[in-house]
């Protein structure tokens, strides 16, 4: 419930660094606005533990008995349960079939007309996909959520948590848009009209684009 009321009420707005990525990759936004914007997203994740130890410390349920503790002293369970290369692979894998889930679910025509549908099945993929891999690496598929949740505990160190929990996901999400289209190139090609019409929106698009990069500069 929790996650279709965000995908509905927030709109463009975002809470997933790798979200920036697509948006520099699709040429809506320029590679520094996208870095800024990841980095704030990061910094409000590890500002979130300020606000997370101080109820941590009056212990309102099992889950939080000694953790407090255990965060502060780096002594908190790690979530990923095999090498590092499987977690990468685990993460960039999860991320890659939530966004071909997506990409499919949207281009059906039986559920072109119901956005909320699709938007529930979307959410039903991503639930799905996190207890399959929550065994593996805790299946976060957002590098801000595992950030501020899941950084220096363990063994592992920062690298492999980065290289897990960011290189992962990251590389999966950027994956993902060109592993759909080239697929439905060979597995449904478009007819000539299909493609005319593509190519019309493609530049409506690209002429808005220009109208909002003339208006940042003025």
């Amino acid at each position: 419930t929790v996650l279709v009321w965000q995908a509905i009420s927030w709109g463009d707005a975002t809470a997933n660094p790798y979200s920036h990525l697509l948006r520099w990759q699709a040429g809506t936004q320029p590679a520094v606005q996208a870095l800024v914007r990841m980095s704030a997203g990061a910094a409000g994740a590890l500002s979130s533990y300020m606000v997370l130890a101080t109820l941590w410390k009056y212990e309102l349920s099992h889950f939080h008995e000694g953790r407090a503790v255990r965060t502060s002293t780096n002594s908190c369970r790690d979530d990923l349960q095999v090498s590092m290369i499987s977690g990468i692979f685990v993460e960039l894998l999860g991320t890659l079939l939530c966004f071909l889930a997506s990409f499919l679910l949207s281009d059906l025509p039986q559920l072109r007309a119901k956005p909320f549908l699709i938007t529930c099945l979307d959410n039903a993929v991503g639930v799905a996909l996190v207890i399959a891999a929550f065994d593996l690496t805790g299946g976060y598929f957002n590098p801000a959520l595992a950030l501020g949740i899941k950084l220096g505990c363990g063994r592992g160190g920062h690298l492999q948590h980065m290289a897990v929990y960011w290189v992962g996901p990251c590389v999966g999400a950027i994956m993902a848009a060109p592993l759909y289209n080239g697929a439905k190139a060979v597995f449904a090609p478009e007819n000539a009209r299909d493609k005319k019409i593509k190519k019309l929106a493609q530049k409506v698009e690209q002429q808005k684009k220009r109208r909002n990069c003339r208006r940042q500069e003025n």
